[in-house]
């Protein structure tokens, strides 16, 4: 953001008019309105408030929408593909890592593999675990932006996680947006959950999210972030994979390093997942291969779509004397 993109944003949280800002910015009011405009295509989620005195407040509302969960469909080239699988970023806080993410960059380009699942947790966010070296979350999507890897030969599907959405409910900033307004390579699969189309089977990408809540799922391979170690698990009829923070945030007594899973997937002639190789590894000053185990699949033919998995998100319960002006406006409104 510029300083008057801030100026801006300041001046809308303490609820002045849209003329009201662009009096104080002395700037016009077409003026105002193209850097809005401007401001919601990078993510900004702003929600006017027309009043019948013919002026605009914008109000930023985090609880009414439940941001879009989005389905990406993968076309195979053949009956098998490969993606690097990892999770938990958590770019801003003390314990981010982004020569973790360099290490294996260079591991999908010697393997030639072009797709890493992103299971969550992005940024830091407002909340944190520990401490911050960058509190702003502004400033944390602008340091992924400047700092995160890219080639050319490499996309990252990304399910943003409980931290992320943090950010979308407390800032107002939907990262999932401004990421893919930047960059051609992260491929947004929503907050809280998606759906990778692949075949004639499908991939769940799911990261635990407060407030943001789904059906049981069935018959499903899912990975998942948010639990910070690696694991397996056969779980009321899914397959489960916990996929290990891509971050120095290690606090499970059996996941001291930081981690990574290598996916490949073999699909049956009916275009089903039949069989799956994981090689997992730890990174440190180098990459370590700590096990590789292979799981065969029985899943039936059956999708499920986006409609079937979400419900409505819950709503926050406060108090009058917790809420903000916004806030309060949200509550009354939303009876």
């Amino acid at each position: 953001m510029t300083e008057t993109d801030k100026q801006i944003v300041d001046l809308l949280e303490k609820e002045y008019t849209t003329i009201e800002v662009a009096n104080k910015l002395n700037i016009s009011l077409k003026q105002l309105h193209q850097r809005l405009n401007l401001l919601k295509a990078h993510g900004l989620v702003l929600i006017p408030e027309i009043n019948t005195n013919g002026k605009i407040r914008y109000l930023k509302n985090f609880v009414l929408i439940r941001p879009k969960t989005n389905t990406q469909n993968l076309k195979l080239i053949d009956n098998s593909f490969k993606a690097l699988l990892i999770s938990d970023l958590h770019i801003g806080n003390e314990k981010q890592n982004l020569n973790y993410l360099k290490q294996i960059y260079q591991l999908c380009l010697d393997k030639n593999i072009h797709l890493i699942i992103n299971a969550g947790d992005f940024i830091d966010g407002p909340s944190s675990k520990g401490k911050k070296i960058i509190a702003d979350t502004d400033k944390q999507i602008q340091y992924a932006l400047k700092n995160h890897p890219f080639n050319e030969q490499i996309l990252n599907l990304i399910c943003f996680g409980n931290h992320d959405y943090d950010t979308l409910q407390k800032t107002g900033q939907d990262i999932a947006k401004t990421l893919e307004y930047y960059r051609p390579d992260f491929i947004s699969l929503g907050y809280g959950i998606g759906i990778i189309n692949v075949g004639n089977d499908q991939i769940i990408v799911k990261h635990p999210t407060a407030g943001l809540p789904t059906n049981k799922l069935s018959n499903k391979l899912i990975l998942c972030g948010h639990k910070h170690k690696m694991a397996f698990n056969n779980k009321e009829n899914n397959f489960l994979i916990n996929i290990p923070p891509l971050s120095d945030l290690c606090f499970h007594e059996n996941q001291k390093l930081p981690g990574a899973i290598i996916m490949e997937l073999f699909f049956n002639r009916d275009g089903i997942i039949k069989e799956g190789n994981f090689e997992c590894l730890t990174l440190n000053k180098k990459i370590i291969t700590v096990s590789e185990n292979s799981f065969e699949f029985n899943f039936p033919k059956e999708k499920i779509t986006e409609e079937e998995i979400l419900l409505p998100p819950k709503r926050k319960v406060l108090t009058p004397s917790d809420m903000s002006q916004i806030e309060k406006f949200n509550n009354r409104y939303r009876q």
